[in-house]
C-alpha cells in the first residue's frame, strides 16, 4: 500500500481483466488499464524470461507505479 495514492487498480497478469479499481481508475483513467495491460506485454516480450519487479511510467503531474505478484498487477498512480 502506497500512502499517498490518488488511483489504484488490480489487474491478472494472464489475461487483464479488473479484479478491483479505486480512485481515479474506478471512473475516467479505468480507459488505461487496457493499455498499461498491452504495455507490460510488450515489455514482457523483452525482458526473456526474466520476471518483471517494478515499472514506473511518470508524467509532468503523476505516475503511475506498476508491480506483478502471483499473477495479479497492481498499478497505482500518484500525485
Amino acid at each position: 500500500h502506497i500512502s499517498n495514492q490518488i488511483g489504484t487498480s488490480a489487474i491478472k497478469s494472464s489475461n487483464g481483466s479488473i479484479i478491483k479499481s479505486t480512485g481515479d481508475f474506478e471512473d475516467s483513467d479505468s480507459k488505461f488499464i487496457p493499455i498499461i495491460y498491452s504495455l507490460l506485454q510488450d515489455t514482457g516480450a523483452l525482458l526473456c524470461g526474466d520476471p518483471l519487479r517494478r515499472i514506473t511510467i511518470s508524467f509532468d503531474t503523476y505516475s503511475y507505479v506498476i508491480a506483478q505478484s502471483d499473477g495479479i498487477i497492481q498499478i497505482a498512480k500518484l500525485p
